[in-house]
């Protein structure tokens, strides 16, 4: 996955070596900062920062079908996430 000032996410998939663009994510209203995926033993879950001071974990429902699950607003630009 990819992020950047235009605000968006695109996903991608790998098969066979070829990189394809799956998927792109628009919710933030500034540049996203920075993305991080959560352990694969829990799904397909991003989680998204961005300087319209908010944080955004994202879901993978069904094969290329996104959906937000959580938003948190915060008073600041959101500058890292990161799962533990």
């Amino acid at each position: 996955a990819t992020c950047g000032s235009d605000g968006k996410i695109v996903i991608y998939d790998i098969d066979s070596g070829v990189i394809k663009k799956s998927n792109e994510l628009v919710k933030h209203d500034g540049p996203i900062w920075r993305l991080s995926w959560a352990h694969s033993k829990f799904g397909n879950i991003l989680a998204s920062c961005s300087y319209d001071k908010s944080l955004i974990i994202w879901k993978e429902i069904s094969k290329n079908n996104w959906e937000e699950i959580y938003k948190f607003e915060h008073k600041e630009s959101v500058n890292c996430i990161c799962f533990s």
